[in-house]
């Protein structure tokens, strides 16, 4: 059997008796559509992963709808058929219901900044009305220690000059009680 094929050195059988060649295919153009299939079922899986977190929806309804974004997205909108429309259709109120919950999310966040700049100014405010009051009060305290030390000092004078007029009538005491004992001699 092998003898018979040319390339063992026997003679080549006519062409006729050959089967034919079979011509070199074309390249398809698969690999393109394989590489947007590729691109559209991984932004389904993203869209499906997205879809996970709605509210108002039953959990195996977003499943379902997730499960079916590829074969819904796969093919163009013109092409769609009436299932695959509503399909998308139903995915797009669920996206809408999302994003309108992040809206909300983000407004509710927008306001609470707002409100937090808004006490922070006034507690600001407050922060600067405490910072004057307290300077106001040392500077009174102050003077207030000022007028302590000048009223103490006025105070020893007082003192000293209430012990030096005390000496004196003590003094004087005792030269009036000597000169009435002399005159009480004397009568």
């Amino acid at each position: 059997f092998l003898c018979h094929l040319p390339r063992f050195g026997c003679p080549a059988l006519p062409a006729e008796n050959m089967a034919p060649k079979r011509k070199a295919a074309a390249a398809p153009a698969a690999p393109a559509k394989k590489g947007r299939s590729a691109v559209v079922g991984k932004q389904c899986k993203d869209v499906a992963a997205a879809m996970k977190g709605a509210e108002g929806f039953p959990a195996h309804v977003v499943a379902m709808l997730g499960e079916n974004l590829v074969h819904c997205f796969s093919t163009v909108k013109e092409d769609r058929h009436e299932f695959q429309v509503k399909v998308s259709s139903m995915v797009e109120e669920v996206l809408n219901s999302i994003q309108a919950k992040h809206e909300a999310t983000i407004a509710d966040a927008e306001k609470k900044v707002a409100e937090a700049d808004t006490e922070k100014a006034s507690r600001e405010a407050l922060a600067e009305t405490a910072k004057e009051t307290a300077a106001s009060k040392a500077a009174a305290a102050t003077s207030a220690k000022e007028a302590l030390g000048a009223a103490e000092s006025e105070l020893k004078s007082a003192q000293q000059a209430l012990k030096a007029a005390e000496k004196e009538q003590k003094d004087g005491d005792a030269s009036l009680n000597a000169a009435d004992e002399k005159k009480a001699k004397l009568e």
